[in-house]
Order: C-alpha cells, then structure tokens, then sequence
C-alpha cells in the first residue's frame, strides 16, 4: 500500500510533468488617434519553458524575427493598422502560441443619435 502511495506521488508532482510553454506580449494594446491610422509599438516579448530551438515571430503569417529560445527575452517594434494574429513558430512551421494584438482609437466615429438641443 506505502508502495502504491510513493508512486502516486511521484506521477503527480509538479516536477513530473512537463511545462507548457508560455510568453508574454506587452503591450498587446495599440492606441491610435483615430482607426485605421498606423500604429507603431516597441514591444518586449518574454518566454519560458521553449524547448531549446529556434522560433520565428509573425504577425499574421509574415516573418519578422528569428531567435534562439535560450534568449528568453526580444524586443521588436511592430507596425499595423488593424487587429492582428502575434505567432510564435517552431522550426516545423508549428505555431506554438499566439496571441491577438488590439488597436484603441482615442476618436470615435460614432454620430450623435438626436441633436444636442430640444425645443422642450
């Protein structure tokens, strides 16, 4: 029985189990006058627990930079008008995560529903 229990404790401890590979983007929000405008960001990307290969960022399919998962850490600047797919690629063309990249207008191009006086 103490048998069964070691093994099982063994099989689900955290140091057991592989991690998930994990990034994080920031910022991952554009703001931009008005929409449809060019955004121009620098943004600083920090990975953990990437097998040790070489990965390949795209914005919606088109490379942009190479590294090596040992450096854990890359900034770029990204250009786009409109809310993009952020990949992160393996040597096999796999995307291993992605994230989606937001544009915020400070304008709106919403039109008043009723005039801003009344008679009554």
């Amino acid at each position: 029985m103490k048998r069964i229990l070691i093994i099982s404790i063994i099989l689900l401890s955290p140091l057991s189990r592989a991690q998930e590979p994990s990034w994080q983007v920031l910022p991952d929000t554009c703001v931009v006058q008005k929409m449809g405008e060019l955004c121009e960001m620098s943004v600083e990307i920090t990975t953990e627990n990437l097998p040790n290969e070489t990965y390949c960022l795209n914005l919606d399919g088109q490379a942009l930079d190479c590294w090596l998962a040992a450096e854990t850490s890359l900034q770029t600047v990204l250009s786009y008008r409109q809310a993009l797919l952020l990949g992160l690629e393996d040597p096999h063309h796999n995307i291993v995560l992605s994230l989606q990249l937001k544009i915020k207008a400070l304008q709106s191009n919403r039109r008043r529903l009723r005039s801003p006086w009344s008679i009554f």
